[in-house]
């Protein structure tokens, strides 16, 4: 299925869909059967932080197909982890990062940064502690915005349905006790992150919910709990 979702979007990237499309398909919908490039990103990285090596670059060539930064980052996340590179490594993979995000200017990011500030500026105590409940991100967002009559939940013509950041939608609805929940869940099961097999997998899941909301879509939410169940029910190396 992961191959299946690259050669879908390396054909869309041609300008073509052969299920759907009538006529030219715009540049942006480049998202494989999923349809939203970020989604098809999301999984090609946990499905490609699984596969063989000789495997990975069609992995790669999907994501970047899909100009999919987040699955970019969660797929070189992956691949740092899964090889066990050096610090060195990391340290160019994060200034390549940084250079990347400065000269293109990221204006994505800078949206996902706006709403964040104003999802967190809009708990009041009870909030921080408890949350405003689950579920209710959807229903109170449109409330986030800093000028009625203004679209989006950062003002500028976009309303986030959903956090595009599954750890802070889980603080604004759940607060610290629901987040540090899931937080020590993630310490206690550490070793899925060092797992020889399925390591790569976990990072990027919890890579992709950064910027992204994996745990509420049916899809990615499914593959990320089977990634999730293997890497911390099958015993790490050495144990």
């Amino acid at each position: 299925t992961g191959l299946w979702q690259v050669a879908y979007v390396v054909q869309q990237a041609f300008g073509m869909d052969v299920l759907w499309a009538t006529g030219d398909l715009h540049a942006m919908f480049r998202s494989g059967t999923l349809g939203n490039a970020n989604f098809v990103g999301a999984y090609l990285a946990v499905i490609g932080a699984l596969v063989s090596w000789w495997l990975i670059p069609l992995f790669l060539l999907g994501i970047l197909a899909a100009k999919s930064l987040t699955g970019v980052v969660a797929l070189g996340a992956a691949m740092l982890v899964r090889y066990k590179a050096p610090a060195l490594a990391w340290l160019a993979a994060g200034l390549s990062l940084g250079g990347w995000l400065l000269w293109h200017g990221a204006a994505s990011l800078h949206v996902r940064l706006l709403a964040w500030t104003r999802a967190l500026q809009a708990l009041d105590w009870s909030g921080w502690l408890i949350g405003n409940g689950l579920g209710t991100w959807g229903v109170t967002s449109p409330a986030m915005r800093p000028v009625p009559g203004t679209g989006g939940a950062a003002g500028i013509g976009e309303l986030f349905a959903h956090a595009h950041n599954d750890y802070v939608q889980l603080l604004y609805e759940a607060g610290l006790i629901g987040l540090g929940v899931v937080l020590i869940w993630m310490v206690v099961h550490r070793r899925m992150f060092r797992h020889p097999v399925y390591c790569g997998g976990a990072v990027a899941v919890a890579v992709t919910a950064l910027t992204m909301f994996p745990f509420h879509l049916a899809l990615l939410s499914a593959t990320n709990l089977a990634v999730l169940g293997l890497a911390c029910g099958a015993k790490s190396e050495g144990t």
